[in-house]
């Protein structure tokens, strides 16, 4: 909690709590020391030390709905527990999204004539992250927004370096010009090699999906190297052409693996868990319902 500056006693300390700037947002709504002395006194406060519990509130949350996917799930489409950690993590960070503020800071870090126009998206991400987190995104789907979730273990290896997940199209938005979100995320957790700046031993990466043959596509929101340097992949793409689907298409999600930090020793039978989440969103006012399309498709696959 802020606070002012504390008078120190011999054997105890003041601390005297700041009383302007707290009774209004924006912040986090937290209970907090009245003035006088009141118990049920409230103040926004803002830090890593409530986003982090905020955080963990939403990684609960994710943990029971991946325990109630398993519940749901036949024995050969349950998720082992080992994955967790890593879907989580990617989950936590799918609901992230700059939004409207994108397109603020962007022009506004344009107008700086040190930074240069291809740098811009890039020190962009640099001051705002990947923006705020909306839980609900990432909780549950509706009939105009699919998660797919995907796990697996690569290793550096050439015949175990790649997995390829298909999304299927939905047919029903096909030639039609309509605004379509695509976000996609990746994550997992590296060995480190200390005695190098780029720490991780082991890089995933998605391919990227502005050159897929299925959508097209704007350059993503966030700079596709700088979003690539961590072990966490974030990327929001849109587009709003009229692009033709054949019925039974798919949109191909590449997750691949190589060796990384120099003088780095990545054995290539240490393999890799990741978690993958892949959203598509259209607008609510369309009317089709491309949740229950896909899901069936999903279901003609596994059948086939």
């Amino acid at each position: 909690m802020r606070r002012a500056p504390a008078d120190r006693g011999t054997d105890h300390v003041n601390l005297n709590f700041e009383q302007g700037g707290f009774t209004n947002p924006p912040g986090i709504r937290v209970a907090s020391a009245g003035p006088e002395g009141q118990t049920n006194h409230v103040s926004y406060q803002f830090g890593t030390t409530f986003s982090a519990a905020q955080t963990t509130h939403l990684a609960g949350n994710l943990m029971e709905v991946l325990l109630q996917l398993n519940q749901e799930s036949g024995p050969s489409q349950q998720i082992a527990e080992s994955y967790f950690p890593v879907l989580v993590k990617a989950l936590i960070a799918h609901g992230a999204n700059l939004g409207e503020n994108y397109s603020l800071f962007r022009d506004l870090i344009r107008e700086f004539p040190s930074v240069e126009n291809n740098q811009v998206k890039a020190r962009t991400a640099a001051y705002t992250g990947y923006g705020e987190v909306n839980a609900p995104r990432v909780l549950y789907c509706t009939a105009h927004r699919v998660t797919l979730i995907g796990i697996g273990e690569l290793t550096w290896h050439e015949q175990e370096s790649a997995h390829i997940f298909k999304f299927p199209l939905p047919t029903s938005i096909s030639s039609q010009v309509v605004q379509k979100t695509l976000v996609t995320t990746l994550a997992w957790f590296s060995p480190c090699n200390v005695w190098s700046n780029k720490y991780r031993i082991a890089h995933l990466y998605l391919s990227n999906f502005r050159n897929n043959e299925d959508l097209t596509l704007e350059d993503g929101m966030y700079d596709f190297r700088k979003t690539s340097r961590g072990t966490l992949q974030h990327q929001v793409y849109e587009g709003n052409r009229a692009d033709a689907f054949i019925e039974g298409g798919f949109l191909i999600v590449k997750v691949n693996c190589r060796k990384d930090a120099s003088d780095s020793e990545l054995k290539f039978w240490k393999r890799i868990k990741y978690g993958l989440a892949v959203t598509l969103e259209i607008p609510d006012t369309v009317e089709v319902d491309i949740y229950e399309e896909i899901r069936e498709a999903i279901r003609t696959q596994v059948r086939a």
